[in-house]
């Protein structure tokens, strides 16, 4: 009985550990809608610099002549660099242009950052084909003052070849807490590795005909070709959202999940001491 009980109790707990850590990333909201509270460690893919957007991507202009290219229908921020550095800085919360476009003038130093979906429902995307939903709900999340790091945009040759973005606090832009996650260690093979070797070559011994040497050496070579094949899995194209479903928009916080959790283990507690009596 006290090992069953303390089965029991080892599983709720485990379920509450399993439902907190699954507190979603974005709420579902009665229209069906999704919503971040945060855009804040999220990577968004970047189509193009200075280029007209086509429609469920994200482009980034650098120049005032190249602010009507990007629709009328986007969300849209300004971001100035920071000292040079590299790491821009919105200086105001995303907006949706709702068929206008802002009246705006680029700084020195400032982007015109614009993300678009015909959608932020999930289920609507997954119907009509709108793979940019999730970019444009994390990107509605950005606030004024949260920062962006970037991989593989040029802003001074106005080139962008699998265009990355990163949001970040600014302390943590700044002092470079962040990671890609798909930056894979390359690593120098030593010298004698780098040289391919020769195999001596041996003569057949007496009654061992060539045939037999050409089998051995076919058989060596797909030894050695095996033992050298690497698999290489690339996970950064993985992308997994937990969904935190309510319908009042207000979404299923981490602390009722942990009161739920904890009810059940009291309730658990409850019938051994129970069944300890009887």
């Amino acid at each position: 009985m006290k090992k069953l009980s303390a089965l029991l109790l080892a599983l709720v707990l485990c379920m509450s550990l399993a439902l907190v850590a699954n507190a979603g990333n974005y709420t579902i909201l009665d229209n069906g809608n999704a919503v971040y509270d945060t855009a804040i460690g999220y990577v968004f893919s970047i189509r193009a610099i200075d280029d007209k957007i086509t429609g469920e991507d994200a482009v980034i202009m650098t120049k005032n002549e190249n602010l009507g290219k990007t629709g009328v229908w986007s969300t849209w921020t300004i971001a100035e660099e920071i000292d040079d550095s590299g790491i821009y800085r919105a200086i105001k919360s995303v907006e949706p242009m709702m068929g206008e476009l802002p009246d705006i003038t680029l700084d020195p130093g400032q982007i015109y950052i614009v993300v678009h979906s015909s959608t932020s429902n999930p289920e609507t995307a997954a119907a009509e084909n709108c793979p940019n939903w999730e970019d444009k709900v994390a990107f509605m999340a950005v606030q004024g003052g949260d920062c962006f790091v970037f991989k593989g945009i040029n802003f001074e040759d106005g080139t962008c070849v699998d265009g990355k973005m990163m949001c970040l606090t600014e302390e943590d832009a700044i002092n470079g807490n962040y990671s890609w996650g798909d930056e894979a260690e390359e690593s120098t093979p030593a010298e004698s590795e780098t040289e391919e070797s020769t195999p001596a070559e041996s003569t057949p011994a007496e009654g061992e005909t060539a045939e037999s040497t050409d089998a051995g050496e076919s058989k060596a070579d797909d030894a050695e070709n095996a033992s050298s094949k690497v698999e290489i899995i690339d996970d950064s194209e993985i992308v997994s959202s937990n969904i935190e479903i309510d319908g009042d928009g207000e979404g299923l916080g981490v602390w009722l999940w942990v009161i739920i959790g904890a009810a059940a283990v009291v309730i658990i507690a409850v019938i051994v001491v129970i069944a300890k009596k009887k």
